[in-house]
């Protein structure tokens, strides 16, 4: 006599038969599905939940698939027993007396089943509870929807829910099937939503382990620096060892500027934060925006926090070969940006503010070519695709939308030559 774990076993069996089903029907594009009439829907679902019990070995008739098992008490002896029998009968004969695969047999056996199920006699009838109180055991109805999520094809996880939710609705045997799916469909979200908080989770321990590690190298380099020890070779970052000789440090209503970075102190969990969100973007490139209320201190933060830890290198390396400009948007933003890169590269304004506004979906090679004109001015000794970056800080953006509107919509267009520099990964 079979234990549980037997019956556990043959469950898994079975529950693979459905999967391999709906992989099939994924495969072959699940075409008219829904139009597939019930009953032969039914014997589909049936046989394939059945056939991987078979012992699929040449002239050996496997009678555990019909009395072996607790989970088919309900077959053994009743009509779904006899089909079973009669269909390896007829496989076996059809074949010399052997039977080749699982396949043949869940053909065979479909055609078996669907043949009583149209019938509409007292047969079809006991026969359906008898594949009822199997697939209810089974779980089919959550496990061919797992399988249609794992397929990974909208249209046919679509197709066979509703496929599968219609025997529920045409049988009342089988309207477990519809509480089934729902059941499923429930666990399986709440199971990817867990996922996605779990990765939330780990993309926020990396943040801040990305974060942390930037805070100690820059405290093991200011004891370094204190001990005398050489750690960053063309660092320019002073890591503390100079006193401030510019009076008094507070300014007011003013933001620290990168001048400032000396007495610029309690932002440097941000300012690492900042630095680890660039890192990340150093391949791609893109926007990063910073918010806050006003007063908050953002314009200190970018200046006196980001723009000296790019300057040193240190919490990012190659940073410091980077050109960064700084600049707040006024009467005319492309015009400024214009002038900060011919400043970078030795060209004139003019022609590279036309460029800009001219050839908007090209703007990144304007600005590509200005820096690769002034990292050969400083002959930076790094490869040009790590030497060529741009940082550029816009300091109160917004005021390209709501400064000087002048005619024909030119803020928008200024704003998107911006979102464009930034996306182009310059």
């Amino acid at each position: 006599m079979n234990g549980p774990t037997d019956d556990r076993a043959k469950i898994g069996q079975m529950q693979a038969g459905l999967r391999a089903w709906v992989h099939r029907v994924a495969a072959d594009g699940a075409r008219g599905l829904r139009a597939v009439p019930p009953p032969v829907l039914l014997s589909l679902l049936c046989s394939a939940a059945i056939s991987p019990l078979l012992a699929a070995v040449a002239g050996v008739v496997a009678p555990v698939v019909v009395t072996g098992s607790s989970v088919l008490s309900g077959v053994g002896g009743g009509v779904l027993s006899g089909i079973i029998l009669e269909a390896l009968d007829r496989l076996r004969s059809d074949k010399e007396g052997r039977l080749t695969s699982s396949a043949d047999f869940e053909t065979q056996l479909a055609d078996e089943i669907g043949r009583v199920l149209v019938s509409g006699d007292a047969n079809a009838e006991t026969l359906r509870a008898e594949i009822a109180a199997l697939l209810r055991e089974i779980d089919a109805g959550g496990t061919v929807l797992r399988a249609a999520m794992e397929a990974g094809n909208e249209q046919i996880r679509n197709d066979i829910a509703v496929a599968v939710g219609q025997l529920g609705s045409n049988f009342i045997e089988l309207i477990f099937l519809i509480q089934d799916l729902a059941l499923a469909a429930a666990e399986i979200q709440l199971s990817l939503d867990m996922q996605g908080a779990d990765v939330r989770a780990v993309i926020n321990l990396n943040n801040r382990q990305a974060t942390d590690i930037r805070l100690i190298r820059d405290d093991v380099a200011k004891i370094a620096q204190q001990t005398g020890i050489e750690m960053f070779a063309g660092s320019t970052d002073s890591g503390g060892n100079t006193r401030w000789e510019r009076g008094c440090p507070y300014r007011g209503l003013l933001p620290f500027e990168e001048g400032d970075a000396e007495v610029f102190y309690g932002r440097e969990r941000l300012t690492a934060e900042l630095t680890a969100k660039i890192a990340a973007r150093v391949a791609e490139g893109g926007i990063i925006v910073v918010t806050g209320a006003s007063g908050a201190g953002k314009s200190s933060l970018l200046q006196a926090g980001l723009l000296p830890k790019l300057a040193s290198g240190r919490q990012l390396p190659g940073s410091e070969s980077w050109q960064r400009i700084v600049m707040t948007p006024a009467k005319d933003p492309l015009t400024e940006l214009a002038v900060h890169l011919a400043a970078l590269s030795g060209a004139s304004a003019m022609p590279l503010r036309d460029d800009l506004a001219q050839h908007t979906s090209e703007a990144h090679m304007t600005v590509w070519s200005a820096l690769l004109a002034a990292n050969a001015h400083h002959r930076y000794q790094l490869p040009s695709a790590q030497a060529a970056k741009l940082v550029l800080i816009v300091d109160q953006l917004e005021q390209i939308f709501t400064l000087n509107p002048g005619p024909d919509g030119e803020p928008g267009r200024q704003a998107g030559i911006y979102c464009r520099l930034a996306l182009s990964g310059d």
